[in-house]
């Protein structure tokens, strides 16, 4: 769905509850791809999971999609093989 937006530079989206699940995948993967994640500015609040409990609190840039098995387009995604 993102990837219509060509020209989407920023999207805050901090404070969101959300479901660090496979399918979240996508989604962390275009934030990144597009540079848009982490924030780093120090004036929003980076997105961190709700659920699973496991994972509550971890900023969904860290959830380690690579170890759940996950069967979406990019496979088992993994930030040092893409050079993000």
């Amino acid at each position: 769905m993102f990837m219509l937006l060509p020209n989407l530079t920023n999207m805050y989206i901090g404070g969101n509850p959300f479901d660090c699940t496979c399918d979240l995948e996508p989604f962390t993967v275009f934030m990144k791809t597009k540079r848009m994640l982490p924030y780093n500015n120090g004036y929003h609040e980076e997105p961190r999971c709700n659920s699973p409990n496991h994972l509550n609190g971890e900023q969904i840039i860290d959830v380690p999609f690579h170890n759940m098995s996950c069967s979406t387009p990019y496979g088992k995604y993994n930030a040092k093989t893409c050079h993000l």
